[in-house]
This record gives structure tokens, C-alpha cells and sequence, in this order.
């Protein structure tokens, strides 16, 4: 949970380059926890990682997809990527 929490802290302050390792560990030791997995893909997002940014969240949709934290998750990747409507979300 630490490194989550550090990465998570990292992206909102602007810094997603220096989120990402500590995101992927959090990801690894979890066992991919939808917020550490959302914020890693927030953080890909953040640097221009697009195709990691959408793994993020083909991995959410199948893990996650029917909950109601999935989803809060898998729209946070989205916006991060820069979807603003909701059919930006579905393409």
C-alpha cells in the first residue's frame, strides 16, 4: 500500500515519470488492486504512454470491469489519457 500511496502522490503533484516505479511495484506486490493499477495508469498516461495506459485498462476491464471501484478506475485512466465524453471512453 505505501508504494501506491507514494505513486498515487507522485501523479497528483505532476511528477508521473517518478510514479511509475513505485507504482509497478505496488502492482506486483498487490496483485494488481484496482487503484494501484489505476494509478499506474494514470502515471503511463502522464508520460505519453499511451498503449501501456490502454493495457492498464484492457486489465481493469477484465479484472475489474463489474465493480463499482473498476469502474471509478478505468474512467481515471481514461480522463488521464484525455477522454472527456463518455463515448471517447468506449472507442
Amino acid at each position: 500500500v505505501g508504494y501506491d500511496m507514494l505513486g498515487w502522490a507522485l501523479v497528483d503533484a505532476g511528477r508521473p515519470a517518478e510514479a511509475i516505479a513505485p507504482l509497478e511495484r505496488a502492482v506486483e506486490l498487490g496483485g494488481g488492486r484496482w487503484l494501484a493499477l489505476s494509478n499506474l495508469g494514470r502515471a503511463y498516461a502522464g508520460v505519453g504512454r499511451r498503449d501501456d495506459a490502454n493495457a492498464v485498462i484492457a486489465r481493469l476491464e477484465r479484472e475489474w470491469g463489474r465493480t463499482g471501484y473498476g469502474n471509478f478506475a478505468i474512467a481515471a485512466v481514461h480522463v488521464a489519457l484525455g477522454a472527456r465524453r463518455s463515448s471517447q471512453m468506449l472507442t
